[in-house]
């Protein structure tokens, strides 16, 4: 088993789950930022906010926020 990748196949396709819906947001999020759509992306992060901790709660690997400044202190 590699590091990080879950024993369980439920885990494993909930985590694929996930990822794709981070990297679905993550272009939003980007597209929003070249509007300055500040609605739409705070509505991203929120739930770009509940991904990442379903992901840490199921032992997957974190990914960084789709921005490039600092990240806000609710993304940490």
């Amino acid at each position: 088993m590699v590091a990080g990748t879950p024993s369980n196949p439920a885990t494993a396709e909930r985590l694929k789950t996930l990822y794709a819906r981070w990297d679905q947001f993550a272009n939003e999020y980007e597209a929003a930022r070249k509007r300055n759509d500040q609605e739409v992306m705070t509505n991203l992060r929120g739930l770009m906010l509940l991904i990442k901790k379903e992901i840490r709660r199921l032992g997957g690997e974190l990914r960084e926020f789709p921005y490039p400044d600092e990240p806000l202190l609710a993304d940490l």
